[in-house]
């Protein structure tokens, strides 16, 4: 079985998870081949991109190995939603992925299956209080009177803008070859009043 290892480190927190010798260690313990290794180093401010993670991932596209090994669940994931689709994308490549840290987590087992199942429906659960909460604060900012997406487009408006764009670009688009025959009439309208 070829084995990935990857491991995402603060540079602050040098020897506080398992090196990549733990984990080299471990992979060759259980006679797993080693594909390769890969490692973001992150700094306290965070590092959105994880450059070999989603190296990692276009190699697991690839089938270029059979398992994923990390030292711990949080280290790769930031929230449960993030690991239920990485999770999905991992079983539909039928790609193994399991914790160091923790035995018990191991998604090519029966237990790993539930635990899979479970992470879905807390995905769910997490995308549901997102929304609750991203409603509660729009609601939120209306009441406190303020204008929620982009400003509104009066005719008026659209009007004096086009007219004074066209004015002076002495250019019209052609709209009627487009297909856009209301929008042509509504300008023809607009060049007939001043």
């Amino acid at each position: 079985m070829k084995v990935a290892i990857y491991q995402r480190r603060l540079k602050s927190d040098q020897g506080q998870i398992p090196s990549f010798q733990d984990l080299r260690d471990f992979a060759l313990g259980q006679g797993w081949e080693i594909y390769n290794q890969y490692q973001d180093n992150v700094s306290i401010a965070g590092n959105s991109r994880r450059n070999a993670w989603q190296e990692l991932l276009a190699d697991a596209a690839l089938s270029k190995f059979d398992l994923v090994l990390i030292p711990q669940i949080d280290e790769v994931f930031s929230s449960v939603m993030d690991m239920a689709k990485t999770l999905g994308k991992l079983k539909v490549l039928r790609i193994g992925l399991r914790s160091y840290s923790e035995p018990w987590f191991d998604i090519t087992s029966i237990s790993g299956e539930a635990l899979y199942r479970l992470s879905l429906s807390y995905a769910a659960l997490e995308k549901d209080r997102h929304h609750r909460k991203l409603k509660s604060g729009l609601a939120h900012a209306r009441k406190m009177g303020c204008q929620i997406g982009r400003p509104r487009v009066t005719k008026a408006g659209l009007q004096s803008g086009l007219w004074r764009h066209f004015r002076a670009s002495q250019s019209w688009p052609d709209l009627k070859t487009a297909g856009c025959q209301g929008s042509w009439n509504w300008l023809c309208h607009l060049k007939e009043t001043p």
